[in-house]
């Protein structure tokens, strides 16, 4: 049934434009990921490597664009041994999206205890650990909070407030007079950060898991008209002989 509907030029058209879509979108999840690095690094120096967003954001990202890649040189080359590559490629691609969504999922409503208890425990090493103060002070200036849960955080540790409370640069004194000093607590930010990530890396790829059966379907029937094409001439070529 489907070797009857697959028009060669109409197949290798939509494969083409498909890929260049699924390209663009491969390259998008690569700049999410980018643009969010700046901050993965210090929740999970504090969060003692809870993350892993941007790894997983890469990961598909990265893959998207290669397989994308291969399936639109198999399209305009209508190789079909770059098909069946690309086919078996957005297959393993599929599997391995919708595990990583499942997991974003259940990692996303896993975030509230984790998040208040690692934040707190961290603070406990800010003193002789200079990884863990300078992560702290990097999510601070950037999440404009100052703290876990609030700033008596450092208080009950006989703790000075760091620069960062104020929206200042290292060095400078922080009081709870300064003026811009931050009142609220990075828990909750960090935890709504989280929650917006998980939700766009679940949401993303069980969604590009679907659209990709698509690009499948026309493979197929590319490979398929292929196929039909080449047959005619394979004849005649015997019956010359």
């Amino acid at each position: 049934m489907l070797a009857h509907r697959c028009n060669e030029r109409m197949a290798k058209m939509l494969l083409v434009i498909f890929n260049v879509a699924f390209l663009v979108c491969g390259l998008g999840i690569l700049l999410v990921g980018l643009i969010d690095i700046r901050y993965e690094r210090s929740i999970r120096e504090i969060l003692d490597g809870f993350s892993g967003i941007n790894i997983a954001l890469f990961a598909t990202g990265g893959f998207i664009c290669l397989v994308s890649s291969v399936g639109c040189c198999g399209a305009l080359a209508e190789n079909t041994s770059l098909i069946t590559v690309y086919v078996y490629g957005v297959i393993f691609l599929i599997f391995v999206q919708l595990a990583i969504g499942v997991v974003a999922f259940y990692k996303r409503n896993d975030l509230k205890q984790y998040v208040k208890s690692k934040a707190l425990e961290s603070l406990d090493h800010i003193k002789d650990n200079r990884v863990i103060a300078t992560a702290w002070d990097e999510l601070q200036l950037a999440f404009s909070c100052c703290g876990a849960i609030s700033p008596l955080d450092y208080t009950v540790r006989f703790l000075p407030f760091p620069a960062s409370c104020c929206g200042l640069q290292s060095g400078q004194g922080c009081y709870v007079t300064t003026e811009g000093f931050q009142f609220v607590g990075c828990e909750h930010i960090i935890e709504q950060f989280l929650r917006t990530q998980y939700l766009f890396l679940g949401t993303v790829t069980i969604l590009i898991a679907f659209i990709e059966v698509l690009g499948i379907v026309y493979a197929c029937c590319l490979q398929i008209a292929v196929e039909k094409s080449d047959k005619p001439s394979s004849i005649a070529n015997s019956s010359e002989s």
